[in-house]
This record gives C-alpha cells, structure tokens and sequence, in this order.
C-alpha cells in the first residue's frame, strides 16, 4: 500500500481546499422580482389577473436567466484559477475543469446569491469573475480579490451559511456543518479557525502558524501548534506548515524554501514540498525519495501503487481484508454515510447523509 492515495493524502495536515467559493452548493432562496399585486395591480395598470400572473412569471424567468448565466462565467473562472494554482490538490477534488464547474455553477450558485442577507447583483458575480481570472497564484493565497468580497445584509451572530449573507463578511461555520453564525473578521495576529480558508481581514491569510512553545529555527513544535491570522512567510524564514510560506515555496527543514521540482530529491520533507501548479507529489515515509509524477487511476482500478491517486473524489478504498485497494466513487447528495470523505466534494456527511449547503440552509438556527 506504500504511496497509494488511500492512506497518503491522510497522514498529513490537511491543506487549503481547491475552491472554496463560500462553499457553495447553497440556501433555498430564489430572487424575489415578481411584480407584487399590491403594488402594481389589474385596476390601476389595466392588466387581468391572467396576464399579471404572466408578467411575474416572464420577469422572474429573465431573472433566473440572469444568474445562471452569471454564475456560469464564475463558476469557470474560479475553478480555472484553482486548477492553475493547485493542480494537485484540485484533481483529488474533481476529474476536471467541468467537473467543477458543475458542482459550482448552476442551480447551488443561483440559490446561494439570492440567499436570504445577500445583495448582489448578476453584474457583481460577473466582475468578481473578471477580477478572479487576473489574480495571481501569489495573491490567491492572500483570499479573493477585492471583485469578490462582498457584505451581506445579516448583522454579527445572525445564522448563516455563506460570507455573503454576512455585514462582515465572514460566516464562522460550525465544523462539520453548513450552519454558522456571521463573526467580525480577524485582525493580524489573532488565531483563526480555517486554515487556508476564509476569516481572516483583507491581505491576511489564516495560515501563520506559531507554537505554544519557543521553537528554534528548523526544530519542530513540542507544543499546541496555534495557527494565526498573517502574512505569507518568505523563503529563508522559520516554518512550521507548508501553507504558511510565500507562493512557490514549501515548509522543507523548518524553512520556507523553493518548491522540489519532478525528479528532485524530497525524502523526510513535506508531502505538499513538491510543485503545487503541476500533478506532483512528495512521497515521503512512503519508500520515495523525489518528486513523484502522479498516475490518474479510474473506477475500479488498482491504487496501491506509488504514485497513483484516483480521479476526482473517487476513493482508494479496500473490499476486504484478502483483495487490494482499488478506485471507488463517492456517494451521491443524499445517500447515506458515515463519514464526509465518503461523500462528492464539497459535500458532508451530516445526520448519516451526503448534504450539500441547499439540503440544509434553511433550516439552520
């Protein structure tokens, strides 16, 4: 089993997710544009009851039409983006580009824009894709651009799912659980809760790691690893998490140092020390000693081989005790489970099922 992806992408400290749009899929809210009676009536515009039912039936459509084809041009652009800066971690999320987009765009995305708290607009999702197009691998580690940070409606402590229902921006969700509350974002040098993730103030990111105890250069924490809000470490400088150092570097020696290339030798340093833009892995304590081209291996194919990893968010899992490991697909929104990396990305496993946002949105408290 020495490399397989089944028991390697678990033995270490999780990193960022690819894509995290909010964590999208999203709430059951539609927009509310139907022309109201009460305001625009059959007595004082001329229009029967029939055609007022049409004409909110026609500006709701062009509504609709609206958002799907704004989240269509975002759902594309973030998930480019995240395939250009993080080829490896995002191709144990999803086959590829459309795959992501499928499970970005479409029906989640419309639902969550229109969430109860969010006021965004169709254009504002389209200028946020803009923007996410443009930004650097360098500043995507830093959160998203200016384009996409929007302010809800929902005052602190107010029950939400997604950033954008929030006035701050932020919606600190229970772990585990698509329900939250909306908390103000944390200034420098505060600790935060989601690595690589969301909740930290603009220009910082939730991934500067700092021991409870005093840590010379290169040594390793003996003591409750505190991870904080703060900026990307350079090369050269003390680390203790590879998603702490600048773009294009990796925590290797207690360092941030220049990431391994295919080929370079990488045994004893971190599983993420290799080339994140490129499929490639370091796979250390695993019988390897350089960077690691990694083999795509679909359904039903062997896994325990080093170096091969299964397509997407298929599973090297193990049938029984006398078979080998071999790619299995996920569970479907709404099977049942018993745990969330048994379910499609970025879906949980909440109450013994696979939930998306949608399944559950409404009825946080």
């Amino acid at each position: 089993m020495a490399g397989s992806a089944c028991n390697s992408s678990n033995a270490v400290r999780s990193p960022p997710d690819a894509p995290r749009v909010d964590s999208m899929p999203s709430s059951e809210a539609t927009p509310d544009v139907a022309v109201k009676s009460d305001v625009i009536g059959p007595s004082d515009r001329g229009v029967t009851p029939d055609g007022l039912i049409r004409r909110e039936a026609a500006d709701e459509s062009t509504a609709q039409a609206d958002w799907k084809n704004a989240c269509s041009v975002y759902a594309r652009a973030l998930c480019q983006r995240a395939f250009a800066c993080y080829a490896f971690i995002f191709l144990n999320h999803f086959k590829d580009v459309q795959h992501c987009e499928d499970r970005y765009g479409g029906t989640d995305c419309e639902r969550q824009v229109t969430s109860v708290g969010s006021t965004i607009a169709p254009r504002d999702l389209e200028s946020c894709a803009t923007a996410l197009s443009a930004q650097s691998c360098a500043k995507r580690l830093l959160g998203r651009p200016r384009e996409c940070l929007w302010q809800g409606s929902l005052q602190d402590n107010a029950t939400c799912t997604y950033d954008l229902q929030c006035q701050s921006g932020w919606c600190d969700l229970v772990s585990g659980t698509w329900c939250g509350s909306c908390k103000p974002k944390i200034p420098f040098g505060d600790s935060c809760p989601n690595p690589g993730g969301a909740g930290c103030q603009e220009g910082l990111m939730c991934g500067s790691t700092i021991c409870s105890i005093s840590v010379k250069d290169g040594g390793v924490c003996r003591g409750t690893e505190i991870v904080t809000c703060g900026n990307p470490i350079p090369a050269g400088s003390p680390c203790l998490w590879t998603f702490d150092c600048a773009w294009g570097n990796a925590c290797i020696g207690g360092l941030c140092a220049p990431w391994k290339e295919l080929g370079e030798a990488c045994e004893g340093d971190d599983y993420y020390a290799c080339n994140l833009e490129k499929d490639e892995f370091c796979p250390y304590g695993t019988g390897g000693t350089r960077c690691t081209a990694i083999t795509r291996v679909g359904i039903g194919e062997n896994c325990a081989v080093l170096g091969a990893f299964c397509t997407g968010d298929a599973r090297c899992t193990k049938p029984d005790a006398g078979s080998s490991y071999f790619c299995t697909p996920p569970l479907e929104d709404g099977a049942f489970c018993d745990s969330t990396s048994e379910c499609r990305f970025p879906s949980l496993c909440i109450d013994g099922k696979c939930r998306t946002a949608a399944d559950v949105a409404g009825s946080c408290k």
